[in-house]
């Protein structure tokens, strides 16, 4: 890998069939990439496409995808050399421009992450009930990770594409139910948890579940120097509160907080949570909430591409991962600790073709309860 953001040499992109229980993954196709945008995102699903060339020396290939019984069964792997694999996600379509003739040059691939899978599982009546084991529907004073994961498994255990899971506790323990009087869409079950503190990131072909900040490695301090244009910076107080009620399922109600204790300023929220069926899990929820919103909240906002010449690997932008934000030479100064949410990636070749552009751009958010303004 590059000791620093730097350029890429090349991008490539591989189709792979999904692996299946008891088959291995195979490679359908190797392509080259002439335009590619991809994304890893916190807490939420993300999307990728390349554009490849559509000429003899790839057409079967590209028909074998768009003529399969679903292009669901493929990944689509894409390659920034030197730094290897940076994106994986599961293949939803293959397309060209009918604007264009018919010996159009180039194909379009888009993909969703491996996340999109908790889109294609339900859960459903019936379902196997196993004390502490995949698919119980309701959890009693549990680690809410354990409970994530454990649903996780049993939704991919119906049809197992293989994707790594890394873990680590949030220290947050609660109740949670699937009502299997209704189907529900297992990556809406999963948010809720998600939205309860349980956060989740994908990298490559593996989910990374819990409190990322004892399993992503921190980014060190981040100047304006890292930056191809100068950051926005914004403070502001609309979201915050420092005492939250939570309204739960069956009638619960938790909360968490108070007046702040220095200044005595009392700024009261309610949320929504069903899936809190006791008061321990609303308390704990109405705890997360506070952290995230018991101080007025900084931004870097604008479009933070990141510069070439800015000592880090692309590898090392990984959603969860904090960060020191040192923006102190203007006159909003802002000098916290926050969290990368969301890494956005464009490359395309130059107008005269001998060039590949990229553009890396980030997005940071506040962490809990750490900002200092100045």
């Amino acid at each position: 890998m590059t000791e620093c953001m730097g350029g890429p040499d090349a991008y490539r992109a591989q189709i792979v069939r999904r692996p299946f229980p008891g088959e291995p993954s195979e490679l359908v196709a190797d392509l080259t990439v002439v335009a590619a945008t991809w994304e890893r995102k916190l807490n939420e699903i993300s999307k990728a496409s390349v554009t490849v060339p559509a000429n003899p020396d790839c057409c079967d290939q590209l028909s074998l995808l768009a003529n399969a019984f679903s292009t669901l069964m493929y990944e689509l792997h894409i390659y920034r050399d030197p730094d290897g694999l940076v994106w994986a996600g599961r293949l939803l379509e293959v397309s060209q421009d009918p604007s264009l003739s018919s010996d159009v040059s180039t194909a379009e691939l888009s993909a969703e992450g491996l996340l999109g899978w908790a889109n294609s599982r339900v859960f459903a009546a019936p379902m196997p009930f196993v004390l502490g084991g995949p698919g119980q529907p309701s959890w009693v004073s549990t680690e809410l990770t354990t409970i994530w994961v454990d649903w996780w498994e049993y939704l991919m255990s119906k049809d197992n594409p293989d994707i790594g899971v890394t873990v680590a506790p949030i220290g947050v323990t609660g109740s949670r139910s699937v009502t299997l009087s209704e189907a529900k869409l297992g990556w809406v079950v999963l948010k809720d948890l998600i939205d309860a503190g349980v956060w989740v990131t994908e990298y490559g072909r593996n989910l990374l579940v819990g409190d990322l900040t004892q399993i992503v490695p921190r980014l060190g301090t981040i100047t304006e120097e890292w930056f191809s244009d100068p950051p926005e910076t914004r403070i502001t107080s609309d979201t915050q509160a420092t005492l939250v009620y939570t309204t739960g399922g069956a009638g619960v109600l938790g909360s968490f907080g108070g007046a702040e204790p220095s200044s005595g300023l009392l700024l009261e929220a309610t949320i929504n949570d069903t899936t809190a069926t006791d008061v321990a899990s609303a308390n704990a929820r109405s705890q997360t909430e506070v952290e995230l919103r018991g101080q007025a909240l900084a931004f870097v906002e604008g479009t933070n591409g990141i510069s070439p010449s800015a000592p880090i690997n692309i590898q090392q932008l990984i959603p969860g991962a904090r960060a020191n934000i040192d923006l102190t030479a203007r006159c909003i100064q802002v000098l916290e600790d926050m969290v990368l949410t969301e890494v956005s990636v464009s490359y395309s070749p130059s107008n005269d073709s001998t060039e590949s552009l990229e553009t890396v751009s980030v997005t940071f958010e506040p962490y809990g309860q750490e900002a200092e303004v100045i």
